[in-house]
């Protein structure tokens, strides 16, 4: 919990305390009614509603991707993912990074990826991806001479 700007950690349980004596101080009318059961990716997709003519289309989920956070596609269909895997204290919990870029590809042109390929790891938080362009040399169009391998 940041206090102030300072962080600072609580006894076990103080954090559980503050936040049921602000329950009792909030109106029933402002607390949730039911916490939503958890759905499958398939099921999720159903859920979501849209306006008449439009649709969802489910194109990757768990566990090719992991905690995404932000997504960009790429002039060639590569869908890019930043997956935030280290929040919020680092994948080990002691803050080492633990972000992943992903680029997703569709290898059987079904309209769905089937591939990922980890393009970058150990990014500290990342909060998001921008496809750029692909060189014809197959080298993301990263700067002359840097290599990712």
């Amino acid at each position: 919990m940041v206090y102030y700007g300072q962080p600072t950690r609580f006894k076990p349980g103080v954090e559980g305390l503050i936040v049921a004596a602000i329950h009792t101080l909030i109106s029933p009318a402002f607390l949730p009614e039911i916490t939503p059961p958890k759905l499958d990716p398939e099921a999720a997709r159903e859920a979501i509603r849209t306006a008449p003519g439009l649709r969802v289309e489910l194109v990757a989920s768990e566990p090719m991707i992991q905690s995404p956070v932000a997504i960009d596609w790429g002039a060639d269909g590569t869908l890019w993912v930043a997956e935030m895997r280290d929040y919020p204290m680092g994948i080990d919990g002691k803050f080492a990074p633990g972000g992943v870029i992903k680029a997703l590809t569709d290898t059987d042109g079904d309209g769905r990826y089937d591939k990922a390929t980890e393009f970058l790891t150990g990014v500290v938080f990342p909060t998001g991806v921008m496809a750029w362009r692909l060189s014809h040399k197959g080298n993301f169009g990263l700067p002359s001479g840097l290599e990712v391998g």
